[in-house]
């Protein structure tokens, strides 16, 4: 199973550049049906990921909810903010945060990593750090326009997610050994991948093309945070089992 998951993840990375570079791409179903087949990759890599570790247990099951909802945002997004598709997109990508969020939160309270009093400073640092980034998109001139209420929700919410992450990365880099060192890294790579590939989007979608960004830098950013949150299933596992 170790060996479907690592042929998973080559395949993930040779769909992923023919999704950027491949000329064939160039109507937008073509352009579509190859991003979603590079979201159900990383639905997969996740799923071999939990096989190959020693089964489906709880953070494992979290994880692939949240990658399938991510999978789904992929396919249902459009930048209009006007259209349904832009509401159901990020609908979905918030579930799918809260799902990982869930799964961060899980880990900490099954290895007795959460007191009361480290609730109360991540709570504080979510909306601390939420309230920078708002801070940011605004001197950046940052405007979502009717969609900033979805857009301010899906703040609170990957921020969540990266705090939670971070709490959880500390914890099992401490105990679980190598393994827990591999799963700190790809936790915390991943919930910063996510973050660079969301203000990427944002400042391509939300400023008027006033910040000339590659095309090449928001799915290279997505796509490996995705891979490297499945990724820690393996890694998750294997540090507490």
């Amino acid at each position: 199973m170790k060996t479907l998951l690592i042929i998973s993840v080559i395949l993930e990375l040779i769909m992923v550049a023919f999704y950027m570079f491949s000329p064939l791409l160039s109507g937008g179903s073509k352009r579509l049906a190859a991003k979603t087949s590079c979201a159900v990759m990383f639905v997969i890599i996740g799923i071999f990921a939990a096989l190959a570790s020693g089964g489906y247990g709880t953070y494992a099951v979290l994880i692939t909810i949240g990658a399938a909802f991510g999978a789904f945002g992929d396919y249902s997004l459009s930048l209009d903010v006007k259209s349904r598709r832009f509401v159901i997109g990020v609908g979905s990508f918030l579930i799918g945060h809260i799902f990982y969020t869930a799964a961060f939160i899980f880990m900490l309270t099954d290895i007795s990593a959460l007191t009361p009093l480290k609730i109360g400073l991540l709570v504080a640092a979510v909306f601390a750090i939420s309230l920078i980034i708002v801070i940011i998109g605004i001197k950046l001139k940052v405007s979502p326009g009717e969609g900033l209420v979805p857009v301010l929700a899906y703040i609170l919410i990957i921020i969540t997610m990266f705090v939670f992450s971070v709490a959880l990365a500390v914890s099992v880099s401490k105990n679980g050994g190598i393994a827990g060192i591999g799963a700190a890294i790809c936790i915390v790579s991943g919930s910063l991948l996510f973050i660079a590939s969301d203000a990427i989007l944002a400042l391509e979608a939300f400023t008027n093309g006033a910040y000339k960004i590659s095309r090449h830098a928001n799915p290279i950013t997505y796509f490996s945070a995705q891979v490297l949150i499945g990724l820690s299933i393996y890694f998750i596992q294997l540090s507490t089992g």
